[in-house]
């Protein structure tokens, strides 16, 4: 019924049962009760007590998951576990990790769990590296009858937020080719006049990865519909951007401000 992950040399174990039944020497997540906090209590959460491992040198620890969350789903909290728990066994080449177990007592938790994890770690493999990701933004300027503004998406998965449509660069994929793919699949919408902006490449801009973002700037006449990971699509004006309706994630609160600085 368990289930195995094999990350560089450390095991990731999706458990179902009682901490009682694992290895003794296993160091328990003592901040626990951080699961049922919003989303960047508990990756800075499980970041600390990673580092905490690594200065140990701790080989075998457990992440007792909580069986209800006040805030985050079930299939939330596993993407960003996965994710923080990559990253910490990419990044450091000196970790001592042998195994960590992701223990569930509820089994609809544990069938989240075992469907998301290997999935989610699949893909930040497939991604991530000793190098950073290539990505790409659009700001899409929208002019209609009856609405003019920038187009902004509601992200369905952890980073949440508004955010500007964008995403990962395929391989054997342009940089161009990759905004328009992401600016239809996230909003319908085909975009007319492409142009580069700028690059933004501070570690940190994405609490992932340290992507490099290329953003562009396009126009569109038409009005965005809300398609893949996009939950919901706005078109929001320059007063409603800064006025933080829309709380933007990443740092495109920071690009929209170059972008507004440069165009008026």
């Amino acid at each position: 019924m368990n289930k195995e992950i094999l990350l560089k040399n450390t095991v990731i174990k999706i458990v179902f049962g009682d901490i009682f039944f694992l290895l003794l020497e296993a160091v328990a997540y003592k901040n626990s009760y951080m699961l049922e906090t919003e989303q960047q209590n508990l990756r800075s959460s499980i970041r600390s007590f990673l580092i905490h491992t690594l200065k140990k040198k701790i080989k075998y620890i457990v992440f007792p998951i909580l069986s209800s969350y006040k805030e985050l789903c079930y299939k939330d909290v596993a993407k960003i576990i996965a994710e923080e728990i990559a990253k910490h066994i990419v990044e450091n080449s000196n970790s001592q990790l042998k195994e960590i177990v992701l223990l569930l007592k509820d089994k609809k938790a544990f069938k989240v769990f075992s469907e998301v994890i290997p999935d989610h770690i699949g893909y930040i493999n497939r991604k991530i590296g000793f190098y950073p990701i290539p990505t790409v933004d659009v700001i899409i300027e929208v002019r209609t009858k009856n609405k003019k503004g920038i187009v902004l998406v509601k992200r369905k998965n952890p980073p949440y937020g508004w955010a500007l449509p964008g995403g990962f660069v395929e391989y054997n994929e342009s940089l161009e080719q990759t905004a328009i793919r992401e600016a239809m699949e996230e909003t319908n919408i085909k975009v007319k006049n492409l142009k580069q902006f700028h690059t933004y490449s501070q570690p940190g801009r994405d609490p992932r990865f340290h992507t490099i973002t290329t953003v562009f700037t396009a126009k569109a006449t038409s009005l965005p519909k809300a398609s893949s990971d996009a939950e919901e699509v706005v078109v929001a004006t320059k007063d409603e951007i800064f006025s933080d309706k829309y709380p933007l994630a990443f740092d495109h609160k920071k690009i929209l401000q170059d972008y507004f600085s440069k165009k008026f």
